[in-house]
């Protein structure tokens, strides 16, 4: 049923599951006998999130919260949680693009570096937490429990602390991310949202009521990071661009322009209609 929805044209898709995650858009089918271009035996168009709008929502104990980002008279509120190392291994292109985005635009956003677990702990417990951009590209994983048990996500910044869920929702104790912040997950399998053996960063930001979380499904280049984070960030900032057709944009632009199917590898998480609002406009 779904195959055949995906061939009849475009569509907007939302799949509801607390249990089961699939990369709904890597997912691929074929499409009619003259979808393929110049002969070939298949298409861009074949796979989901090049040709539609997905998304991942939920069903029980995760508020859903406004997908208007309000933007008033100060600066988008934006943080960029890093592992600075990334770019002492990769030529300065991991990271250093990124800081460079924003740096290049102070008047519309205002935009916090943390590069050690004690800055990130600081700024969640703090009641004046107010990033309206969550933004982590850093070294994620998975680490075995200390007495053999389950294995556990963990997240580490420059100080190579490990930051584990539990963690998050320790700083935050009892309440909810009032900011409701875009979180992107920019790690490998950051975009994992839960496995069998373990709940994921994502999983618990949603909870906490982020406004939406986005991330790869899969170990993802660490240039190839940096290079998307900018290509995301440059079309989003534009007030009322949907982050839905925003990541379908750049999806279409790698494959089409740079050949590589990678950005489909980034899954959207409660967050098609996320997008920048100016104060006073709907």
């Amino acid at each position: 049923m779904l195959a055949e929805a995906m061939r009849a044209g475009e569509q907007v898709i939302t799949f509801y599951s607390d249990r089961l995650f699939v990369p709904w858009w890597i997912m691929y089918n074929d499409v009619t006998a003259d979808g393929a271009p110049g002969g070939a035996e298949w298409s861009p168009r074949g796979f989901w999130g090049y040709s539609h709008l997905i998304e991942h929502e939920f069903v029980r104990n995760t508020p859903c919260p406004d997908h208007r980002i309000p933007l008033r008279d100060e600066p988008l509120q934006v943080s960029l949680n890093l592992d600075l190392s990334l770019d002492e291994r990769h030529d300065g292109v991991v990271t250093g693009p990124v800081r460079e985005f924003f740096a290049d635009r102070p008047q519309a956003c205002a935009h916090t570096v943390r590069s050690t677990s004690d800055e990130l702990r600081q700024a969640l417990m703090s009641v004046e937490f107010a990033d309206q951009v969550l933004y982590f590209c850093c070294h994620c994983g998975t680490q075995q429990g200390q007495f053999g048990g389950p294995a556990r996500s963990v997240l580490q910044l420059t100080d190579a602390e490990r930051i584990t869920p539990a963690h998050l929702v320790g700083w935050l104790q009892e309440r909810d991310l009032s900011s409701n912040p875009f979180v992107f997950l920019n790690a490998c399998g950051g975009g994992l949202l839960s496995s069998r053996f373990y709940c994921s960063f994502g999983h618990e930001l949603i909870r906490k009521a982020a406004n939406c979380v986005i991330g790869p499904e899969i170990r993802i280049p660490a240039v190839f990071a940096g290079a998307y984070a900018v290509e995301l960030f440059t079309r989003f900032l534009e007030p009322q661009c949907h982050l839905g057709r925003v990541m379908r944009e750049v999806s279409r632009h790698l494959m089409d322009e740079h050949h590589t199917p990678l950005g489909l590898a980034y899954g959207l998480y409660r967050g098609l209609d996320t997008r920048l609002v100016v104060s006073g406009v709907g």
